[in-house]
């Protein structure tokens, strides 16, 4: 069951951003979105675990509080984060 609501979520997560770059948005809005990826990166549970926390409390201090009042030009925004190891690979 965890298996099906995991593979979901990575659709979701895919639609979104799928959908995002098929949208028409305009300079500012598209150079104020990020899609990267740090793919290359070697790391323990435990740094990965660090990581992601750290990740986690920038991610909380830029979030507005509930109650507070959204400016004029603010637009409903998707924070996407995935973090996971990756099986070796052979060079060869």
């Amino acid at each position: 069951a965890l298996s099906v609501y995991l593979n979901e979520l990575v659709r979701q997560y895919f639609q979104r951003v799928a959908t995002y770059v098929a949208e028409d948005w305009d300079d500012t809005w598209r150079g104020a979105g990020m899609l990267s990826d740090w793919s290359g990166m070697r790391l323990t549970p435990d740094q990965l675990r660090a990581l992601n926390a750290e990740l986690s409390e920038v991610i909380a201090r830029h979030a507005p509080a509930p109650d507070a009042e959204p400016g004029p030009d603010a637009l409903p925004v998707v924070v996407q984060l995935q973090s996971f190891p990756r099986a070796p690979r052979d060079a060869g």
